[in-house]
């Protein structure tokens, strides 16, 4: 089996609930263990390589690193940085629409928004920041 990586989702059976990778840390021990999100009920757990490899036939993964593959670059990619390359040519953006409703989207682009206003000249230089306010609110309004 193939390391899981963050947006990749699987399930044990046909029938139980799916899982969402969220995190994943590498133990002591120099196994990986991967944090799990139960899509359906909420819940964290946490699970190793090896439990999950020994699973064999019966473990259903669906792979955000095979969507990534075909992924398109994002109309929200702001020209301006060139230094949020992650994967293949495609930057943080590009995975996050692929892991994020819609309505996840617009509300992580509101939360920066909010951010960068709230602080505003007290951490980067003012001119800087509200660019990047204006960034956000033209991704924004991509979005609506």
């Amino acid at each position: 089996m193939k390391n899981l990586v963050i947006g990749d989702k699987f399930r044990i059976g046909k029938h139980l609930p799916m899982w969402g990778i969220e995190g994943f840390t590498p133990g002591v021990d120099g196994g990986i263990y991967y944090t799990a999100v139960n899509i359906h009920k909420g819940n964290y757990e946490t699970f190793t390589h090896k439990e999950l490899e020994s699973l064999g036939d019966t473990l259903n993964v669906f792979r955000l690193s095979s969507q990534l593959e075909e992924a398109k670059p994002s109309s929200l990619k702001n020209p301006k940085s060139t230094y949020y390359e992650v994967y293949n040519g495609l930057e943080s953006i590009d995975v996050i629409e692929l892991i994020l409703t819609k309505e996840e989207l617009i509300g992580a682009l509101k939360y920066n928004i909010l951010k960068y206003q709230l602080r505003l000249g007290k951490k980067d230089n003012v001119q800087k920041e509200i660019e990047k306010i204006e960034d956000y609110k033209q991704a924004l309004k991509k979005l609506q």
